[in-house]
């Protein structure tokens, strides 16, 4: 039995392998390939010139993008939380189809919550470092409009976030009466968690996987991404460093749950 399971795994190390050995050499290929190419991108293009009109771009509108974008995403999200409410109240007690359809509602919701959230993060830090309320590229009274926006925008999306994930949560309890736990609370994750059933546990669970997968590969081709950037832009190691931390944070903080008994 031994012997048959070590043949076993040989014939799949060999079969894998074989498609590895090609999937690395077309790797290398294309790397060189685009390396290549982007060098005499460089040698044509004034990257610098387009570099500096995306970050004036980004220092007049940055604040606006902010403020627009998470108008939008509430309205989507206050939207879903409505026609989850209105599924529910229409709910007969018996069509599960119904239940499911109300929840979906809800996850939308909750996704626009944290893309709000995501959005207005990058926007806020990002017009703050490309200086829109002083730099001479944004006129004289665009500065000014820039500080209002980015300081009501902020606070705005942080209050939004708040309530719509209230809003939701609240419904989901109403929907699950079984279900604890208050978005005000700092353990809500784990009481929510607690209050679920094995297959809602279990769902949860791959979905966790689902998402370490997606990020696991994100890292790669962000960290492909700006290492070809940087030979056009000279963005600096930083990036590359940041990167790096958040995917050994990833893998680690994984196989460190995995170990666990």
């Amino acid at each position: 039995m031994e012997n048959n399971n070590i043949q076993k795994i040989k014939n799949e190390n060999k079969k894998a392998g074989k498609t590895f050995m090609i999937i690395c050499i077309v790797a290398f290929i294309v790397g060189g390939v685009a390396g290549g190419v982007l060098n005499m991108a460089d040698n044509t293009f004034d990257f610098g010139s387009i570099a500096k009109m995306l970050h004036d771009m980004l220092a007049v509108w940055g604040p606006t993008a902010m403020t627009v974008l998470t108008i939008i995403l509430s309205i989507i999200g206050f939207a879903k939380v409505g026609q989850a409410r209105r599924t529910f109240k229409k709910w007969d007690g018996e069509d599960e189809q119904a239940i499911a359809k109300a929840e979906k509602q809800l996850g939308v919701a909750l996704l626009m919550s944290t893309l709000i959230s995501i959005i207005s993060y990058f926007f806020a830090a990002a017009s703050f470092a490309v200086g829109s309320f002083w730099i001479d590229a944004v006129p004289v009274m665009m500065r000014d409009i820039n500080l209002v926006l980015w300081f009501v925008g902020f606070v705005g999306c942080l209050v939004l976030i708040t309530v719509l994930q209230k809003k939701a949560v609240d419904l989901a309890k109403e929907i699950n009466p079984e279900k604890n736990g208050s978005v005000y609370d700092m353990k809500f994750q784990k009481k929510w968690e607690e209050s679920c059933d094995e297959a809602e546990k279990l769902k949860i669970y791959k979905s966790a996987f689902s998402a370490y997968k997606a990020t696991n590969s994100a890292c790669i081709v962000v960290w492909l991404a700006l290492f070809f950037l940087n030979m056009l832009f000279e963005t600096g190691v930083m990036p590359l460093v940041v990167v790096c931390v958040l995917w050994a944070v990833l893998q680690i903080a994984y196989y460190i749950e995995s170990v666990k008994e």
